[in-house]
């Protein structure tokens, strides 16, 4: 799984749902879970081609045999294509139109996953069989007459029936999926490595599911989490995977929504290099100590040196400035021998 994956499934699901399904607010391992959500949810057919679409992605990434991925990858983005053409014949009624909606809707009755036909979670195959047949079979009719047959006939008409005549109690998910899939499907897995999962650059369904479920969720045994090219930190606060692999994650409140992750010192020279705009590294792990409210562990050299750090073009310069004052008020009300240090290092700086 890639990173976005658990929290895009929470996202659209809702947090809350997974809590009313299995008590908890990350994803379910039971596929009838799944099930009871989105039959109780209100769905337009332009949500419905987004998710569809974003599921054909992930169907077709991470499969190492032939089991699996490619054929659900196909069953996603077909019924994508009826979802598509359904929504082109609702703007324009006519004959060419609805006849596309027939043929891609005959198509997807036989499309087949690894194990059986796209439908049987919710129908045999055969009970369609009756509807599409282009030939009497002898003298048999249209279906056969046994108890199985029958059965299923009155299945195919019941499922039909309740679809269009009964009035089910629906709601909306909580989160909008035309704008959550949509901003999915426009992003590469690549792309989290500088816009971290859980940092305010994503949009917020997402970054604040996956604050929610986080870290655990984030990071699978996949290249992206155990191989240090292509490693995607998730930004998260707690992650100890981000931490053992000497990420310094900066994500705060600034006027231009400016996220910034950077490394620490003995960090793997794969990563990019900091621009010549940016402050020095040890001015953002310590500011990132004191967001942490870690101020007993920022001694009076590591200060000095984070102050001496701040470059003034750097997009988060008033933010560290702020933070260093945090710290540096605090400490001045409370220690004053490190105060003291400070002052003594600085040689007569102006830090007020």
């Amino acid at each position: 799984m890639s990173i976005e994956f658990a929290p895009a499934i929470v996202a659209a699901i809702g947090s809350n749902k997974f809590v009313e399904l299995h008590d908890k607010v990350t994803p379910s391992k039971n596929r009838k879970h799944y099930y009871l959500a989105l039959e109780g949810y209100e769905l337009t057919y332009q949500e419905m081609e987004k998710a569809l679409r974003w599921c054909g992605k992930q169907f077709r990434t991470g499969w190492s045999t032939n089991f699996g991925g490619k054929k659900w990858a196909d069953c996603a983005h077909g019924v994508a294509d009826l979802a598509a053409a359904i929504i082109k014949f609702m703007d324009d009624v006519n004959e060419t139109n609805i006849k596309k909606v027939t043929a891609l809707a005959n198509m997807a009755e036989n499309y087949a996953h690894n194990t059986g036909n796209l439908y049987n979670k919710f129908m045999e195959k055969e009970g369609f069989t009756a509807g599409t047949l282009h030939d009497m079979k002898d003298t048999e009719g249209w279906f056969g007459h046994s108890q199985k047959d029958l059965n299923r006939m009155f299945r195919t008409y019941e499922v039909t029936r309740t679809f269009l005549e009964e009035t089910l109690e629906t709601t909306r998910p909580e989160n909008n999926w035309y704008e959550l899939f949509d901003y999915l499907l426009k992003k590469s897995t690549m792309s989290y490595k500088h816009t971290p999962i859980c940092s305010k650059l994503v949009p917020k369904p997402l970054q604040v599911t996956a604050n929610l479920i986080g870290p655990k969720w984030l990071h699978h045994d996949t290249k992206y989490t155990l191989n240090d090219e292509y490693f995607l930190p998730c930004g998260h606060d707690d992650c100890i995977t981000c931490d053992d692999k000497d990420i310094i994650a900066v994500s705060l409140d600034v006027d231009s929504g400016f996220t910034s992750m950077l490394l620490s010192e003995d960090a793997p020279s794969a990563f990019f290099a900091l621009e010549h705009n940016k402050s020095h590294i040890i001015t953002y792990k310590v500011a990132q100590m004191i967001k942490h409210k870690e101020y007993d562990n920022v001694d009076a050299e590591m200060f000095t040196d984070a102050w001496n750090g701040l470059q003034i073009n750097d997009p988060m310069y008033k933010v560290l400035v702020r933070m260093l004052k945090k710290q540096l008020k605090k400490k001045i009300a409370t220690d004053e021998d490190w105060s003291s240090k400070v002052s003594e290092i600085m040689s007569g700086v102006d830090v007020e």
